[in-house]
């Protein structure tokens, strides 16, 4: 019954991408991409979430986004009834496209296209009492899919919406909240968005060290690696950057 939900406009976005014409770009300069965005649906339903894409224009990309159609709550210490919700995690594992400026063959221009395989997962969190467990389940298991970012449909504005259509996922959609385009490597670890790694971007990690998905501090935009909690990697990142700007 899913299937039948996913909109006729992903699967012909996918399929036109897939079989875009591309313009292969004749320059030797190296170009990083570096781009966070808030889930704002999945398919027709509200949503919340976050995205993340470090790329190297024809080489590699790196893309993660976790949602959810109803927000986190905080769940208390000691629930006295079990508190259960779900999260949805999609990861790129091989990217086989990955284009700025890519034209497809309707003539359309998407600011930033990566192509290639994903895995979605369901991940149920259960807080019961004084325990606490949580299930992944495979969605789509290395499953063909697109992430492309878009102009404004309506002023013309680049860089504004994003949209992430897999096989046999409703489209996941919202805008586009930060993006930078350079000749450098961008370091991973700027938390807070303002094109460099310092002590801002260490004590905003330290500050939610421990937190997971229902606990107070738990920011999807801190959780660096996705695997939904706080800890040590997530600080090793930012150490691994630190004092670099881009």
């Amino acid at each position: 019954m899913k299937r039948l939900l996913v909109s006729m406009t992903s699967l012909i976005l996918a399929f036109t991408l897939i079989s875009a014409v591309m313009t292969e770009s004749t320059s030797t300069t190296e170009t990083f991409v570096f781009m966070v965005g808030n889930v704002a649906s999945y398919g027709p339903i509200p949503a919340f979430g976050f995205l993340r894409s470090f790329a190297k224009i024809d080489a590699w990309a790196r893309v993660g986004a976790v949602w959810m159609t109803v927000p986190i709550p905080i769940v208390p210490g000691d629930p006295g009834s079990p508190v259960i919700f779900v999260l949805y995690m999609a990861h790129l594992i091989n990217a086989s496209i990955v284009k700025l400026n890519f034209t497809d063959n309707m003539n359309r221009i998407h600011d930033f296209l990566v192509a290639g395989i994903w895995n979605v997962f369901n991940v149920t969190f259960i807080y019961k009492e004084s325990t606490f467990l949580w299930v992944s389940k495979p969605m789509v298991d290395r499953g063909p899919g697109i992430f492309v970012v878009d102009p404004d449909p309506v002023n013309g504005t680049p860089w504004t919406v994003f949209t992430l259509a897999i096989q046999d996922l409703l489209p996941v959609r919202g805008p586009v909240l930060f993006h930078k385009i350079k000749t450098v490597e961008i370091p991973e670890g700027d938390v807070n968005l303002d094109s460099k790694v310092d002590i801002c971007d260490i004590v905003s990690v330290a500050k939610s060290f421990g937190a997971m998905p229902g606990r107070r501090g738990f920011d999807l935009q801190i959780d660096l690696n996705f695997d939904f909690r706080i800890d040590i990697i997530d600080i090793v990142i930012v150490a691994r950057a630190f004092d670099k700007s881009y």
